[in-house]
C-alpha cells in the first residue's frame, strides 16, 4: 500500500502528532494494511513474545488473532516493518522528543528554511539536500554536529547543478521528519514555511532560521540605506521568508521587499541577521 497524503504538524513539540505523522509517510507491499496498523501489530506481538517467549510465530499469531506470514518474520527472526526501523532510528538520534528550548529543534528548523531558499526534499527517497554558499560551510558542519549527522558531497564537479550536502547516514529518516514538520518537498508546494515557525516558535529558533536564509541568499549591495538583499523568485517563499525576517529584525520596516524578486535589509537588520546561527545550549522560551 503506497503512503498516504502527506500530512504536517501544527506543533513540532507534538511528540503523538509527529510520530504518527512520519509514520504515514511510509508505505507497505500489502492492499489491506497500512504502515501505522503494521507499528500497532509489531508492538502487540513484541508486548506478547517477551510475556511469552518460548511460543513461535504460529502461536503467536493464533493468540492475536494475526495472520501468520505477517508476524513470522518479527517472532522467529529479527525482522521489523519499515516504519519500526525508521521510528528507532528517529528516537535514537534524539529527533522525536523535540523542545523549543533545546538546540535540536533550532537546528531542525535552521534546515527547513535552508531547503526553502537553497536545497530540496523529493518524496521519491526522501533524501533532503542542501546548496551551501561560500563562506558558510562552517553553519552546516555546525548544523551537523547538533543532530549528529555526517556530510557527505555530491555533484562536486557539475557546474549546471552544483555542489550539494547529503546526510551519510539516515537520510530518508531526516527528509522525512522534516516533511512532517513542514519543509516544502516540491518547488511549488506551499505553504514554504510551516505555520508554527512564523507564530509559535521562540526568538532563537527564529533567529536561528533566518540567519540560515540570510546568510544563504544574501548579497551585499554597494552604498544606500539597504546594504543587503536576498533575491527570491517564488512569490511565496520570498513573502514567507520576508515574515520571518520581520520577525525578528531589529524594526519590521528593516526588512522590505521590493518591486522585483527581492528582500531587501537595511544596516540593523544586515548585521543581526548575517551573522552565524546560534544553536547550541538551552534557552527558555
Amino acid at each position: 500500500m503506497p503512503a498516504g497524503e502527506l500530512r504536517r504538524v501544527a506543533d513540532p513539540t507534538d511528540v503523538g502528532a509527529v510520530r504518527e505523522r512520519f509514520i504515514d509517510t511510509y508505505g507497505t507491499s500489502s492492499e489491506t494494511v497500512d504502515a501505522a496498523t503494521l507499528v500497532e501489530n509489531y508492538q502487540r506481538v513484541r508486548e506478547y513474545s517477551a510475556s511469552h517467549p518460548n511460543q513461535g510465530s504460529g502461536a503467536v499469531a493464533t493468540a492475536l488473532d494475526l495472520p501468520r506470514g505477517r508476524i513470522r518474520a518479527w517472532v522467529d527472526g529479527d525482522g521489523r516493518p519499515d516504519a519500526v526501523r525508521a521510528l528507532d532510528t528517529l528516537t535514537a538520534n534524539g529527533w522525536l522528543h523535540l523542545d523549543w528550548g533545546e538546540s535540536t529543534l533550532r537546528a531542525l528548523s535552521a534546515l527547513i528554511v535552508w531547503i526553502v531558499v537553497g536545497g530540496s526534499l523529493p518524496r521519491q527517497g526522501w533524501l533532503p539536500a542542501w546548496s551551501v554558499a561560500d563562506g558558510t560551510e562552517p553553519d552546516i558542519e555546525h548544523i551537523g554536529s547538533v543532530l549528529g549527522l555526517e556530510w557527505g558531497r555530491r555533484h562536486v564537479d557539475d557546474d549546471i547543478s552544483g555542489t550539494e550536502w547529503v546526510p551519510k547516514r539516515d537520510g530518508s529518516v531526516l527528509g522525512r521528519l522534516l516533511a512532517v514538520l513542514g519543509a516544502p518537498t516540491s518547488a511549488t508546494e506551499g505553504p514554504s514555511l510551516p505555520p508554527w515557525l512564523l507564530l509559535d516558535a521562540p526568538r532563537p529558533v527564529r533567529l536561528a532560521a533566518a540567519r540560515v536564509a540570510v546568510r544563504q541568499r544574501g548579497t551585499a549591495l554597494p552604498g544606500g540605506g539597504m546594504p543587503l538583499q536576498l533575491a527570491m523568485h517564488h512569490d511565496g517563499r520570498r513573502e514567507a521568508i520576508a515574515r520571518l525576517l520581520r520577525s525578528v529584525a531589529p524594526q519590521d520596516d528593516e526588512v522590505r521587499v521590493d518591486a522585483g524578486t527581492n528582500i531587501r535589509l537595511d544596516i540593523r537588520a544586515a548585521e543581526l541577521l548575517g551573522a552565524p546561527p546560534v544553536l547550541d545550549g538551552f534557552l527558555p522560551r
